[in-house]
């Protein structure tokens, strides 16, 4: 099995038994009623492509750093207050959707995210992010809108990311 898609299916959860599809390239979670992942849930390490929107997830488990071959997440929609520290281990990850959660901060780790092209934060928490942010050379697009970001912080942000479309 290389490819799970169980969204629109009002799950309230998900099994640890799918930390043993060690094959899985494809995980469709998207449109359920998810509070929490597996702890082992980074076991699935060949995910490539990984949709866990519109459900009910305040937070992740730190195994989530383990799922190195990651190139799309996506997150909006949730319920999540923080990313763990070592959401900067995904370094193939090329978009990360965290739009309409309750983030009030990002970790300094998300600089690492060297090959990321698309963050999309909008309509979280947010007054600042790290300044490793800047060093997010391929980041094409990064989305704030609807943040609380002060006018002093919005310019600091476009400063940092000369090359890319910032959007508030």
């Amino acid at each position: 099995l290389t490819i799970l898609d169980a969204s629109w299916n009002d799950l309230a959860s998900v099994g640890d038994g799918i930390c043993g599809l060690k094959n899985l390239s494809v995980i469709n979670f998207a449109h359920n009623h998810i509070l929490f992942l597996p702890q082992r849930f980074g076991d699935i390490a060949k995910a490539e492509y990984v949709d866990l929107s519109f459900n009910h997830i305040a937070s992740l488990p730190k195994s989530v750093g383990q799922m190195k071959a990651l190139k799309e997440l996506d997150l909006s929609n949730n319920k999540l207050t923080a990313l763990p520290e070592n959401i900067g281990k995904l370094r193939s990850l090329k978009f990360l959707g965290l739009t309409d959660n309750d983030l009030t901060e990002i970790p300094a780790s998300i600089g690492n995210l060297s090959d990321l092209e698309m963050l999309a934060i909008s309509n979280n928490q947010l007054t600042a992010l790290p300044e490793s942010i800047k060093k997010l050379s391929k980041l094409k697009t990064l989305y704030l809108v609807n943040n609380r970001f002060d006018e002093a912080t919005k310019q600091q942000i476009k400063n940092w990311l000369p090359g890319t479309e910032v959007v508030f």
